[in-house]
């Protein structure tokens, strides 16, 4: 006869393997409750419904194994980690020779990631050792750590890129202005060495007019005014998105009683603003601006930079 293991073992089953990883390699703690995550599965089309012969019927459900083997980059001493997302554990009798030896046997019975019509959606607290799963999984594609040579891509991280805050898109369709206007204002020289610098050619120079060239520009500063203002090495821009993405995304956190600013998960202070006019984000914009703030920028930064931007 089996018994089934409580909750409490269950859980601890499934953080054991977690607990021995480098925190470097870890999710980012954040006040955003919950991970969305999407496959790659394509959907199909329903050829029976006459009215809506070209419509999109919902894909089907991508199932991946409840087990996989990576390295933890940063204790490559280790060896090989066995990730698992245990479903339940259960003690059975010993048996040797067909006798009970007195003894227990425990066996952790492994459940599959699901992924409902496309979609799988992770309550970061309340299931953290999934959400770690599959953000360390090898063929999540937004994982910064994973071997492209070694697997494929099945699945990304949804909400980071697609699920913005409103902060954030306030701040992108002011900045969108000023980097369009900043072009605006260029002489051709200009424009063709900024053009030119974009990555991946995506505004061909060669052989085209000047006026071309520059509209093309106008619209990739609308359109993209973070990677615009990194380009042209506006930090004052770069910052606001920094922060702003920051706050959105639940990695900063301004607490309204006690006046300070500090990383979610963390009661210290990084920055005091005291009673200030106005918005307090303005005054943490000069403080990572100067020198003083800029070990706390390096670490915002590298929260946000933490997934892979899927392309």
């Amino acid at each position: 006869m089996s018994d089934v293991a409580t909750e409490k073992q269950v859980k601890r089953s499934n953080v054991q393997w977690i607990n021995d990883l480098d925190q470097k390699l870890l999710p980012p703690r954040s006040a955003r409750k919950n991970a969305t995550y999407r496959s790659f599965e394509e959907g199909g089309r329903d050829p029976l419904i006459q009215e809506s012969i070209y419509s999109m019927i919902l894909p089907p459900s991508t199932v991946l194994e409840g087990t996989y083997s990576f390295s933890d980059p940063f204790k490559p001493y280790m060896g090989s980690v066995l990730a698992k997302n245990v479903g339940r554990v259960v003690s059975e009798p010993e048996i040797v020779a067909g006798r009970h030896t007195g003894g227990t046997i425990v066996k952790e019975e492994i459940d599959p990631i699901i992924f409902d019509a496309g979609y799988l959606h992770v309550n970061i607290e309340s299931q953290y050792p999934l959400y770690v799963f599959l953000e360390l999984h090898p063929m999540n594609k937004s994982n910064r750590h994973r071997d492209a040579s070694k697997s494929a891509s099945a699945f990304y991280r949804y909400d980071i890129r697609n699920m913005k805050g409103k902060g954030t898109e306030l701040a992108e369709a002011d900045l969108g202005l000023e980097a369009e206007l900043a072009v605006k204002d260029w002489d051709f020289k200009k424009v063709l060495e900024y053009a030119s610098s974009i990555p991946e050619n995506k505004i061909p120079v060669g052989n085209r007019p000047p006026g071309d060239v520059k509209l093309d520009l106008r619209r990739y500063a609308r359109m993209n005014p973070k990677p615009f203002f990194n380009l042209i090495r506006n930090t004052d821009a770069v910052n606001q998105f920094i922060v702003q993405e920051a706050l959105d995304m639940g990695f900063l956190v301004f607490d309204k009683d006690k006046k300070f600013f500090h990383f979610y998960g963390e009661q210290n202070p990084i920055f005091e603003s005291g009673k200030v006019e106005g918005n307090p984000v303005i005054k943490f914009l000069e403080f990572i601006h100067d020198k003083k703030g800029a070990d706390i920028k390096a670490e915002l930064e590298a929260k946000l930079n933490y997934w892979e931007p899927v392309k």
